[in-house]
């Protein structure tokens, strides 16, 4: 029997007491009801009952209750009085309607208030408690054999290589192979060898397409995405470390040469003639940000340009734009967001003349390709600041020039009403062998004015053919047989649109509407088809090239809940989520995480809110408030990765609701028509609470801190000052920053004494989890960084580089400096390392700066770890090592541990449970016996996964009979609805 999944609970809410609102909050609960939810309450009635309430929500509901009964009873009289009338069909409807209305009323009073069943969360599909996924972005998902009759394509969610018969007309499954932990690139290395590139295994799997079985694992560093072979070397994309790794084709043992880049996130790699062309995912528009103490001194030093006020106004002649209301208070002053006019070289500020330079801490190189001799491994040159996040590339192979897809920003642009659907702009850019690149809009049917904008927004003037033209975030491109058109395929419009051989757009074609979330095609010009793998709606569109059209949509496999695939659409899809069609929550948040950029979305016309702070010591017990203004500055682009959906959410916790407090920036910054429904809202809370963040790759693999010294600090000393409570009264980082909690206590808390000359707002204690994924290391070239915005909430502090205290005291601030070098702090390190030398500021600094980079998640280090091996003799002593820890953690349960097997026609699979081994041919073995199984021609992979992942990997189609067996038995393994009888999981 399935497990039933528990409802999550969320905290009981005191709500109004008028019967007004619980008429509203009886029609919002009616609206669902069919849908499964339990006790919605409509989030604009959700409030806190004060002490002056008389009433009680119960003893008002009451009356309520009673009132909505007597309601339904007239209401049933009337209808049988039409009933019997003759022609009177309509009325006896609008009845019936009137009447479910009242049952559902009645059924949501029984339900929440006699049962006291305040939940406010939908009931998640069963799936959902076992369902996890790292949202990793497909790179090159999908590819043909030499001779051009299998079809490989990467299924990155299950981790699997899937094999597809392409010869006739329709392709047809043949069957799974199991790789690594999120796959997201296939490409060939020869006639029978295939490298799958698995992003969070931090591996490639090597799979030899004559056996269709993984027969080596080879080694990454952090975050691989592609690779590309040529001359001697195979050359892999390391996304995290951005850097090449490059593997002798010969020689796969000896270590790969690093090719350091000067880009951020290296994620494609491509051949073009005697050069790897390599990708960044994410690069710079030339923005900085200039902190509010600079502003404020820009007012009175003038080196500075001149400044009357902080905050400076954007418009011409000390004017905002918009128009600041005048009932608001004063705004607290903040930082500004600078561009690099590329005439005079200055940093200005909203256009105008004057050099800021001098007051940014952080400026970036903001490249997005790079270009490495294949047979030297030099590099040979660094192009960029044309799109801010990119999605693609291919190289014209008869000019040489490559162009890559993408998007670049306006976060230039101060304010919300002023950025409202015109944020971002979908486009091209082809980089000539000299000069500039040129760049081109996608969407030329755009023009992204005030009034295209609200034209869309209104019901009775919106064009649904203006919204279909437009393509939003570019995952994929393909040229066709002739390299004089390009396919480029709109993950977030979900279609696939035609451009001309420059990258420009071809306007007399219209776009092909596909399957959610495309990402990745290939071309098979001997048939004149294009395959496309959907990624979001699990299938693969088979276009014919000649008519432009799909000629058929072959389902995949799809274990993913339906819950994840709707919180997917309002994240990703374009359409959906604005009315322009072109962009949505993913164009910043790139695949859930980081634009690398701060926006200023602050509203001279919004209102002021109210949040409830961290209380001082001194102060009264009681709620503690704070008021936050609608004119907030800049603040860097959060990550969505990791479960942040709890409350309050936002830079300053100004979303005390959660998520659902961002409904209303689909219509104020999207430009769609209307807001989500909470039930919209709800999927994409439990969508983003499945996805997990990445191991941290510098811990132990048992999970643990190392003792190894990291660029002169070691973590696990830095771990005992992030703990210590002699750094402050009582008082050490992790009463903020919990490590049970991810980093974060969730707690507001007022920064407005910190500088008793600028007035500040309060902000929410960050999260530190991903702090490790900020070393943006400056000095890559003099003291340039690879990212302009730095860790603070503003982007003007950064976490630095290796042995760079300038850099390092950056993050850790001068406040934080006296605390940890404290007399107390320094006798107890002193104890800890059995030093008789007091240690310097410079090295807590670094022993602290070490623990930030280990800094622990949820997800445990050995997720992802892969070893392939004939026999165990084959392993080095450090791998046998690994594999020994692998078992230990998966006999306490931390970790599924998945081994596969070459047995015949199929890939027997084995899970780990305490310390047997269970198949999905109901074998049980123990570790030494499996092990013994290895052969030359049968090697053992085995992969880590997450404790949650336990049995899906034996009965990927959940109808608790395992797939061998269910073989076996002549039933279908991927099919829920065709099961043996009397089938059980484990005997």
């Amino acid at each position: 029997m399935k497990a039933k999944f528990t409802f999550f609970i969320l905290s009981i809410v005191l709500i109004s007491s008028s019967v007004s609102f619980h008429a509203a909050l009886a029609d919002e609960f009616s609206t669902v009801s069919e849908q499964g939810y339990q006790c919605r309450l409509g989030d604009d009635e959700l409030t806190s009952m004060g002490k002056s309430r008389k009433r009680s929500f119960k003893e008002v509901s009451k009356k309520t209750f009673r009132n909505w009964k007597t309601k339904r009873k007239h209401l049933k009289q009337q209808r049988r009085s039409e009933s019997r009338k003759s022609g009177s069909k309509n009325a006896v409807k609008k009845l019936s309607k009137r009447i479910r209305k009242m049952q559902a009323r009645i059924a949501f009073y029984k339900r929440c208030v006699l049962q006291k069943d305040l939940t406010l969360f939908p009931p998640p599909d069963p799936d959902i408690a076992k369902f996890s996924s790292f949202e990793s972005a497909q790179i090159a998902p999908i590819t043909l054999s030499a001779d051009g009759s299998t079809l490989f394509l990467v299924n990155t969610e299950e981790g699997y290589l899937e094999v597809y018969d392409v010869q006739g007309d329709s392709p047809q499954y043949v069957e799974s192979i199991p790789v690594g932990v999120e796959p997201v690139t296939v490409k060939k290395q020869g006639a029978n060898r295939l490298w799958v590139v698995n992003h969070i295994g931090d591996s490639i799997s090597i799979v030899d397409t004559n056996s269709r079985t993984t027969i080596k694992t080879v080694q990454t560093g952090d975050g691989p995405t592609d690779v590309a072979f040529a001359g001697n070397y195979a050359c892999v994309t390391i996304s995290n470390e951005h850097k090449l790794e490059c593997f002798l084709q010969s020689d796969l043992d000896s270590a790969a040469t690093e090719v350091p880049l000067k880009l951020t996130r290296p994620v494609e790699i491509q051949v073009n003639n005697s050069q790897f062309e390599i990708r960044g995912a994410t690069s710079g528009n030339d923005t900085g940000v200039v902190g509010f103490d600079v502003v404020n001194a820009a007012i009175f030093i003038a080196a500075f340009p001149y400044a009357t006020e902080n905050p400076i106004p954007n418009g011409e002649n000390g004017t905002w734009n918009p128009a600041m209301d005048s009932s608001l208070p004063t705004p607290p002053q903040t930082g500004i967001i600078v561009k690099k006019d590329r005439d005079s070289g200055e940093y200005r500020y909203s256009g105008f003349p004057g050099d800021w330079r001098i007051g940014m801490r952080n400026t970036a190189v903001n490249y997005e390709l790079a270009r490495v001799d294949v047979n030297s491994l030099a590099v040979l040159e660094h192009r960029g600041s044309e799109l801010t996040a990119t999605g693609a590339m291919l190289i014209n192979e008869s000019s040489g020039e490559p162009i890559l897809f993408g998007q670049f920003a306006h976060n230039d642009e101060s304010f919300e009403p002023t950025l409202k659907g015109r944020f971002i702009q979908v486009a091209s850019a082809r980089y000539p062998a000299s000069g500039e690149a040129v760049l081109s809009d996608l969407n030329p049917h755009l023009n992204y004015s005030a009034s295209q904008i609200e034209a869309q927004q209104n019901s009775e003037s919106y064009s649904a053919a203006l919204e279909a033209k437009s393509i939003g975030e570019v995952r994929g491109a393909v040229w066709n047989a002739s390299a004089t058109k390009i396919y480029a395929i709109g993950r977030g419009s979900n279609n696939l649109v035609l451009l001309n051989a420059d990258g420009t757009r071809d306007t007399s074609v219209a776009p092909l509407e596909l399957d959610a979330g495309p990402t990745g095609a290939v071309l098979d010009a001997a048939h004149d088809r294009l395959f496309i793998l959907n990624q979001h709606g699990k299938s693969l569109s088979v276009i014919d090239t000649v008519t432009f059209t799909e000629e058929e949509r072959v389902s995949l496999f799809n274990n993913v809940p339906g819950v994840i695939r709707a919180g997917r659409k309002l994240m990703f899809d374009t359409k959906h989520s604005s009315e322009l069609g072109h962009v949505a929550c993913g164009s910043c948040h790139l695949d859930l995480s980081l634009d690398r950029l701060a926006w200023n979305l602050g509203n001279p016309q919004g209102e002021m809110v109210t949040v409830q702070r961290q209380c001082a010591p001194a102060e009264e017990p009681g709620p503690c408030l704070l008021e936050l203004h609608p004119m907030k500055g800049p603040m860097t682009t959060q990550t969505l990765i990791g479960r942040r959906t709890d409350k309050p959410m936002h830079w300053r916790g100004d979303k005390e609701e959660g998520l659902v407090g961002f409904k209303d920036a689909f219509v104020g910054l999207l430009g769609r028509q209307d807001a989500p429904s909470i039930a919209e809202m709800d999927d994409l809370a439990i969508y983003l609470n499945t996805v997990s963040e990445d191991p941290n790759p510098h811990r132990n693999l048992d999970n643990t801190e190392t003792s190894v010294p990291r660029d002169g600090g070691r973590a696990d000393l830095g771990k005992k000052l992030f703990m210590n409570d002699a750094m402050s009264p009582g008082q050490g980082c992790n009463h903020c920053h919990t490590l049970v909690e991810g980093g974060t206590n969730n707690l507001i808390q007022d920064l407005s004494g910190l500088n008793a000359i600028t007035p500040r707002e309060g902000i929410r204690v960050a999260p530190l989890t991903r702090a490790y994924l900020n070393d943006t290391n400056p000095g890559i070239e003099g003291s340039l960084s690879r990212v302009a915005f730095g860790v603070a909430h503003d982007g003007d502090r950064r976490l630095g580089g290796p042995a760079d205290d300038q850099y390092i005291g950056s993050f850790i601030e001068d406040g934080l400096l006296g605390l940890i070098a404290s007399p107390n702090t320094k006798q107890q390190y002193k104890s800890w390392t059995g030093s008789t030398e007091e240690p310097t500021n410079l090295q807590l600094m670094k022993d602290l700066r070490a623990f930030l980079l280990e800094f622990p998640n949820e997800t445990e280090v050995a997720v992802g770890k892969q070893l392939t091996f004939a026999s165990l003799g084959e392993l080095s002593q450090s791998e046998s090592g690994e594999l020994a820890t692998l078992l230990a953690l998966a006999a306490e349960g931390r970790i599924s541990l998945i081994i596969s097997v070459r047995s015949g026609a199929e890939h027997k699979k084995f899970v780990a449970l305490g310390g047997v081994f269970y198949s999905d041919a109901k074998e049980t073995l123990t570790a030494a016996e499996l092990m013994a199984l290895a052969t030359l021609e049968t090697p053992i992979t085995v992969v880590a996964r997450e404790a949650k992942n336990l049995y899906s990997i034996i009965d990927r189609d959940d109808d608790n009979c395992p797939d061998e067996t269910e073989r076996q038995e002549g039933t279908d393994p991927l099919n829920a609805n065709d099961v043996p009888e009397g089938c059980t999981l484990v005997d």
